[in-house]
């Protein structure tokens, strides 16, 4: 997903596991993210990238794409993508940078503790969540599962939230992923 200088990556491995890279593209490199999309896919479809048979023309963001895929990722690592952090900033509850800050910092700092490790979907709402900086927050979170690997959906969101349906949605997405990675 190209947004002017950077592309954003989700990555899906085998296992189930799910990252992402957002990579810097050189300069003018932007034309070419269509025809490389094409060609990924075209590739992935065949098995694995044959960087050998990368068009000339992709070059640019071709090396870019190469190169970030072929750094190691960190063994162990826990993974976690956030999305729609500026549509949970302009809720009333975040107007003050004293409830506002102490969840950036998380998220910033410690990502993984949003996500509490059980294999059963949870709601907390308010000083329920294990982790003080989410006491002006409620948070929906169910898991999903592929091959050996369990993984996390959570919704962060205000406290005055509709439950039932951000229980519904969170779980729905968590099936979703479980589906698409069997």
């Amino acid at each position: 997903m190209p947004s002017g200088d950077r592309l954003l990556v989700m990555l899906v491995e085998a296992n189930g596991r799910a990252s992402h890279l957002n990579l810097r593209l050189p300069h003018g490199a932007e034309a070419e993210l269509t025809a490389m999309e094409r060609w990924a896919l075209a590739q992935l479809e065949q098995g694995d990238l044959n960087w050998d048979a990368l068009p000339r023309q992709l070059q640019r963001s071709g090396a870019v794409l190469r190169n970030a895929l072929d750094q190691p990722a960190p063994a162990n690592s826990t993974q976690v993508v956030v999305h729609g952090l500026s549509r949970l900033v302009s809720e009333p509850e975040f107007e003050s940078t004293s409830s506002l800050r102490p969840l950036l910092e998380l998220i910033d700092d410690q990502p993984a503790t949003l996500i509490s490790r059980g294999e059963s979907a949870r709601v907390w709402i308010g000083d329920e969540h294990p982790q003080p900086a989410l006491e002006a927050c409620a948070v929906v979170q169910a898991p999903y599962r592929c091959n050996e690997g369990l993984g996390h959906v959570a919704l962060v969101g205000p406290m005055r939230m509709a439950y039932a349906t951000a229980r519904a949605a969170v779980q729905r997405v968590a099936r979703h992923l479980e589906l698409l990675l069997a």
